[in-house]
């Protein structure tokens, strides 16, 4: 029987449950499932997320003084005001029809509610319910066009201009830094602590790894952070919580998270692939719309463990 373990975030949530204006009507022309890339003629540099947040608000309030059409136009001008470094803004109708996006004017007047990223996404939608529900930070991946193209977590601000509109931009995590000291933030933190338990997981049984990650005071069990350890087999059945032991047998394989994300089986993908990130969406207790950042590892000894633990989008720090 293969194992892998699996994010914490995730398995609570189971159990528990980017432009000029066009006409925002239902013709719009429907764009394609796979993101469309900007090519980006600028240079990277790191952000902070309060400079994201704080780029988007001022593009919002714009927008707001000049109207729709003029913002638009500057918008969708690549030598824009609001072109910094890899950050630049989008505008969408609430229906999902671009109305603004720089670098890839081609998408104007379509429609992106069905676009998916690499977990299975629909993150246009996802961006959109966020704007809708007054703005806020959204984790998905897309292509990077300063690193070959490749799929990179990306983290997104959103924020609506008035009840017909919205505007976001996004800067990769991989980019993203504490405003303190410069340093890379989450990232390097999370990846150091899965290969700390891979390498655990690596060096004894399978048993004796499921019993040390379920318990409540050993090593890899970090509430202070709101991480730890989970386990389950290729077919959904979990084999260890270490906060909800009770819940261990139960089969999660099927479920699918908000905006379409299959976890379980999106996790155990990544891992048979040698590992990476996963980001999936739920609705939290209190109405809003939560994210969960999650790494997968494989552990390469057996060939089928898998270990994952992440952080929730809102306890990345400003």
């Amino acid at each position: 029987m293969k194992i892998f373990y699996i994010p914490v975030f995730l398995v609570l949530i189971l159990i528990c449950i980017s432009c000029g204006c066009t006409d925002p009507g239902s013709d719009t022309q429907q764009v394609s499932d796979t993101p469309q890339v900007p090519v980006l003629p600028v240079e990277t540099r790191n952000y902070t997320l309060s400079e994201l947040e704080e780029f988007v608000m001022n593009a919002s309030e714009y927008a707001k003084e000049v109207g729709m059409e003029e913002a638009a136009a500057e918008f969708n001008d690549p030598t824009s005001k609001f072109v910094d470094g890899t950050m630049y803004i989008y505008a969408l109708y609430y229906n999902g029809t671009y109305i603004a996006q720089p670098f890839n004017q081609s998408l104007v007047g379509t429609n992106g509610l069905s676009a998916t990223d690499t977990n299975g996404m629909r993150f246009v939608e996802a961006c959109r319910d966020i704007a809708e529900s007054g703005g806020g930070p959204v984790l998905y991946t897309y292509p990077n066009p300063s690193d070959n193209m490749t799929y990179e977590e990306k983290l997104g601000y959103v924020y609506p201009v008035d009840d017909e509109w919205w505007i976001g931009s996004g800067i990769y995590l991989d980019d993203l830094v504490d405003k303190a000291n410069g340093t890379p933030l989450y990232l390097g933190y999370v990846k150091n602590f899965m290969t700390g338990a891979a390498s655990f997981a690596g060096n004894v049984s399978m048993d004796e790894a499921i019993s040390v990650f379920n318990n409540q005071s050993g090593d890899y069990f970090d509430l202070d952070n709101g991480m730890y350890v989970l386990a389950l087999d290729y077919d959904g059945n979990i084999l260890a919580h270490p906060a909800y032991p009770e819940i261990i047998g139960e089969n999660i394989y099927d479920r699918e998270m908000k905006y379409g994300v299959k976890s379980i089986q999106r996790a155990a993908e990544i891992a048979r692939n040698g590992g990476g990130f996963i980001i999936y969406s739920y609705d939290g207790t209190d109405g809003t719309i939560k994210q969960n950042l999650n790494y997968v590892m494989p552990v390469e000894k057996d060939d089928y463990w898998i270990i994952s633990s992440g952080i929730s989008r809102d306890l990345l720090q400003y």
